[in-house]
Order: structure tokens, then C-alpha cells, then sequence
């Protein structure tokens, strides 16, 4: 990462680093910089592509006709009340 725009970032957001800090920082972003370079180096051949099946049913919208309330016996008021979940 170029120096001046690590430097930039810490300006922004407003960090201050111990020289220490700063450089464990640079020498660790400059290890993942390299990996991400070495990623992008490498070069696949053939296809990765993969059927995929739903096995999921399909949504439909059904209107519901049945009745909730007497499977909740207790009420508060006009209100269902349930267990509590914790």
C-alpha cells in the first residue's frame, strides 16, 4: 500500500498511531496486498459451473380461512397473549 495513502486513511478518520503501531500496520497490509497479488496472478482453465437445484416448493399465496385465537386461550384485553420467549 503506498504510504501517502495509509497516511491519508489515519488523516480522515482521524487515528493517531505510535510509530510502533504504524508499522506492525504497513508491514501487515503490505503481507495481504501480496497475497491478493499472488491470488490474482493465478489463472484457472475449464469450467466451474455447477447445475443448481432447488429443491425448495415454490411460494404461493394462499388466503387463510382458519381461526388463531383458540389456539391462545390466554388474553390480555382485546390482545392474545403468548409465552414468553428468553
Amino acid at each position: 500500500m503506498e504510504k501517502g495513502a495509509f497516511e491519508h486513511v489515519l488523516r480522515v478518520a482521524r487515528l493517531s498511531l505510535t510509530k510502533e503501531e504504524y508499522d506492525k500496520i504497513m508491514k501487515d497490509v503490505d503481507s495481504i496486498l501480496s497475497l491478493a497479488k499472488l491470488l490474482d496472478e493465478l489463472r484457472f482453465e475449464g469450467s466451474f459451473e455447477q447445475e443448481v437445484l432447488n429443491s425448495l416448493r415454490g411460494d404461493e399465496v394462499a388466503p387463510f380461512g382458519g381461526d388463531l385465537t383458540p389456539l391462545f386461550p390466554k388474553r390480555k384485553e382485546r390482545f392474545l397473549e403468548v409465552p414468553k420467549n428468553l
